[in-house]
């Protein structure tokens, strides 16, 4: 049976406080590897990281779009997909 990792990024939308997920996954991958992942492409987006729950998080202000887009890709290229 193929395993999946799940990992959450959460958009804050400025001014209001509401908080959207986004989840990415990738067949294989170990949690540990999801987290090292998200925060690598955290940093190289330039977007801050928290942990919860076991799980590494990043936090964008809404209206960030390159920061996310470079997240988005360097998250591609490793071989996620948002589900």
């Amino acid at each position: 049976m193929k395993t999946a990792v799940v990992l959450a990024s959460l958009l804050l939308l400025a001014g209001c406080g509401a908080a959207s997920t986004v989840t990415w996954s990738k067949v294989g991958a170990t949690q540990a590897q999801g987290n090292k992942d998200v925060e690598e492409c955290a940093q190289r987006a330039g977007l801050a990281t928290r942990e919860q729950g076991g799980m590494v998080e990043t936090g964008a202000l809404f209206g960030r779009g390159d920061k996310e887009a470079a997240y988005d890709r360097c998250m591609t290229e490793k071989g996620y997909r948002k589900n």
